[in-house]
């Protein structure tokens, strides 16, 4: 039985994904900015995340590949709470946002045929940091995040490009995480060392 073309791609761009998510923690690690103690571990886990995402696809082994999309699951609800736990200082509504997401791990885990729910957490919680945020890098980036989210929602929706529909997401995941990069580079989230 051969791999569909797709899923050749598909890790494809993801693994360049990966390459460029691993820069940017080579460069985060040895910087001379004393990010945020939140900031490397959220470039660590969207790396750790997609990593995962291109290994994934290489299992026949039905139980390995599902522990790998729970690994999955669990990372991404880490990622998205060290986010909040970045911009939102209300404790409360930390407390919502974490329940929420939690919802929606969990949403995952009863349906493992259907990303919508991964998507929708990561969705949800971009969508509300957007006003939250007071860095404008930071808003276009968490825009980009939004858009890559629903445009990949939208093409599994309406069936646009079968197969090839997360060839795209990932791409538009490579522009936003370049955003978010540029973001964190700027001063307001760091302090200068020196």
């Amino acid at each position: 039985m051969s791999i569909p073309p797709s899923h050749i791609t598909n890790s494809i761009t993801n693994a360049i994904n990966v390459v460029i998510l691993f820069t940017y923690c080579v460069i985060i690690a040895k910087s001379k900015n004393r990010y945020l103690k939140t900031v490397p571990y959220v470039f660590y886990l969207s790396f750790v995340i997609t990593f995962l995402g291109v290994i994934v696809h290489y299992f026949k082994d039905y139980r390995i590949s599902m522990y790998l999309w729970c690994l999955i699951d669990v990372f991404l609800l880490c990622f998205v709470m060290l986010l909040v736990d970045i911009f939102i200082k209300n404790k409360w509504f930390k407390i919502f946002l974490f329940l929420l997401n939690i919802g929606f791990a969990i949403s995952y885990l009863f349906n493992m045929d259907s990303f919508i729910s991964l998507a929708l957490m990561q969705l949800l919680t971009f969508i509300i940091l957007i006003p939250i945020v007071d860095h404008n890098m930071a808003r276009i980036a968490f825009a980009s995040m939004v858009a890559s989210n629903l445009i990949w929602i939208v093409m599994v929706k309406i069936k646009f490009i079968p197969g090839y529909h997360n060839d795209i997401y990932h791409l538009c995941l490579i522009v936003s995480s370049y955003l978010f990069f540029l973001a964190a580079q700027k001063e307001s989230w760091s302090k200068r060392v020196g």
